[in-house]
């Protein structure tokens, strides 16, 4: 077992420090219920964007892709890639529509669209499956993959516990971030993840790379 030592402590804790600093930075412009939930519409091309890509980057994303291609291969991909064509007609056609339509939940936009005891249950079906069993569907995914991965940092320590307060601390600031603030945050934590994923590639890299290069000169000997 490696001990943590002192900056691998700094680096555990610098990104929730950064998320606080987001927070207050942000926390004083939510003025009203639209820049709460839509950031005012004024979200750059860039962080609007970047936020959609990093929220579907989480603790299970590598687990799940490494299995997929280990099994299936490159195509077994299809079974998420396949969500981004919605994604561009979205951006690109849908978004203009939905913002002419001043709505500010997607079940808003179902109330102008239709009206009836249809329309009522449309409301009520989608927020039970998608609010509620989807949700409940891709949190178990993330938490269980979190549970793998919490003994391997922190061996010592019960994974449930440091779990619960990990969850804690994620309701805490996307409850009063804001889609603005939760945007800068994804951005963060997305070009953060990625210096690591390089880094720690680079690292196995070199590891690999000495590895052969001893195995070599041992053969030639």
């Amino acid at each position: 077992m490696i001990p943590f030592h002192f900056f691998d402590f700094v680096f555990f804790l610098f990104p929730f420090v950064v998320i606080v600093l987001i927070l207050l930075r942000f926390r004083s412009k939510q003025k009203s219920t639209k820049e709460y939930f839509q950031a005012e519409g004024s979200l750059s091309w860039f962080v609007a964007g970047t936020a959609m890509v990093a929220t579907t980057f989480a603790a299970d994303t590598p687990l799940a892709v490494t299995e997929i291609i280990r099994g299936q291969g490159i195509a077994g991909n299809w079974i998420w890639w396949y969500m981004s064509v919605g994604g561009f007609v979205t951006v690109f056609f849908f978004s203009k529509l939905w913002k002419r339509s001043g709505a500010s939940t997607d079940l808003e936009l179902i109330r102008l669209r239709y009206s009836g005891k249809e329309a009522n249950f449309l409301r009520g079906f989608k927020a039970f499956v998608i609010g509620f069993l989807l949700n409940l569907v891709i949190l178990g995914w993330v938490n269980l993959a979190m549970l793998k991965i919490i003994p391997v940092f922190f061996p010592l320590w019960t994974a449930s516990h440091i779990l619960v307060y990990l969850l804690l601390f994620g309701v805490f600031y996307t409850s009063i971030a804001g889609l603005r603030g939760i945007s800068y945050i994804d951005v963060f934590q997305f070009f953060f993840s990625l210096d690591r994923l390089y880094s720690f590639c680079l690292l196995c890299y070199q590891l690999t790379n000495h590895w052969w290069t001893r195995r070599s000169k041992i053969k030639t000997r």
